[in-house]
């Protein structure tokens, strides 16, 4: 009787051992997938702050997919910068809930229909974990294209909407950014390449599109996709009011860019970006060699506003890191010109409009 104990208690433990083992390399697989793509929280710190032996789980983490969809013609230069500076920051912000929130993030770039140019129609980068990733694909857009004012908005969306992969159990969110309207539906151009059947003419002989921006919008609301819109100095009436629409039609929110130009040194330390962009601004369109001053914008803190707020509504939160978060979001605010602070402040006033 003695020996059957033994040989039960012996079996019982190597079983605990066994089950605990492969438990742990679960554990820390999990763990090293979770806190490899951090931006501010890898390593040794992530491991410091969740425990040797923290699981992240799906039932406390919200997941947020999101999309940032850029217009690329030539005229976005700056706006394009600011995304590239800004990302890390912006995921920094959003990492800063607790519970962490789950986020991937993806871009599509779009530029217009070349009727003449050999110039792309959309570019995308899947959503991903990998912020090294996408900020390669981010460093790597080159504004050029878009002859005419109106550009392909909606191709631009649809490829975001319909195409990327999506979570099912994802709060989803676009951030686009632009400065010319979309296309309407009867705009005649010759897309006589690329795999783009929803934008296709449904006439060939007249040209006359069977799907625009409206379209775009109306997918996006049924999969529960948010568009949070931010249109660049160059965008027209018509524009704003589609901007506008395609937010509010979609549970996001609008915002005028406002700009500044600012010296390129004390900007980037204000802002935390790396220095490794400084280069890359010197070369720029709107750079001024006497003043060492480039032009700037508050899209980061559009952005990281609004996916906050989304994640606040999904229980992420940031009482914890929300004075950190909102004293960086105020000051940014506070060094903007009175004029465009009066501006930003009856711009979100007309959205409602």
């Amino acid at each position: 009787m003695k020996k059957l104990l033994s040989m039960m208690f012996i079996g019982l433990f190597l079983f605990s051992t066994i089950a605990l083992a492969f438990e742990g390399d679960y554990d820390e697989t999990r763990k090293k997938e979770y806190c490899q793509y951090l931006p501010s929280l890898t390593g040794q710190d992530c491991e410091d702050q969740y425990g040797p032996n923290y699981v992240p789980s799906e039932n406390e983490q919200v997941q947020l997919d999101i999309v940032f969809v850029i217009d690329s013609t030539g005229s976005m230069h700056d706006e394009i910068r600011t995304v590239k500076e800004e990302l890390i920051n912006i995921m920094d912000r959003i990492n800063s809930g607790q519970p962490r929130p789950d986020v991937r993030v993806g871009v599509v770039t779009y530029r217009d229909y070349p009727a003449q140019q050999n110039e792309y129609l959309t570019k995308t980068q899947e959503l991903t974990y990998d912020l090294d990733e996408v900020e390669d694909f981010i460093r790597k857009i080159e504004t050029r294209g878009g002859g005419d004012y109106e550009e392909a908005v909606e191709v631009g969306l649809s490829e975001a909407i319909n195409n990327m992969k999506w979570r099912g159990s994802s709060h989803k969110a676009i951030l686009l950014i632009g400065d010319a309207p979309a296309r309407e539906r009867d705009y005649q151009d010759y897309p006589n390449y690329g795999n783009y059947p929803e934008v296709r003419p449904s006439n060939t002989a007249t040209t006359v599109y069977s799907y625009d921006w409206k379209d775009a919008v109306e997918d996006a609301h049924n999969k529960n996709i948010r568009i949070y819109t931010a249109s660049g100095s160059g965008m027209n009436e018509e524009g704003i009011q589609q901007w506008k629409t395609i937010a509010r039609k979609t549970g996001g929110s609008y915002i005028k860019l406002i700009y500044e130009r600012r010296a390129i040194e004390e900007y980037y330390e204000e802002r935390a970006i790396p220095v490794e962009y400084m280069p890359e601004a010197r070369t720029a369109p709107d750079y001024d060699k006497a003043t060492d001053s480039v032009m700037t914008n508050n899209f980061g803190f559009f952005a990281s506003k609004s996916m906050i707020g989304m994640a606040e509504e999904a229980g992420v939160d940031y009482s914890g890191s929300l004075n950190e978060v909102t004293g960086e979001l105020f000051k940014e605010q506070t060094n903007t010109k009175p004029n465009n602070f009066i501006e930003m402040i009856i711009s979100n006033l007309l959205f409602w409009k």
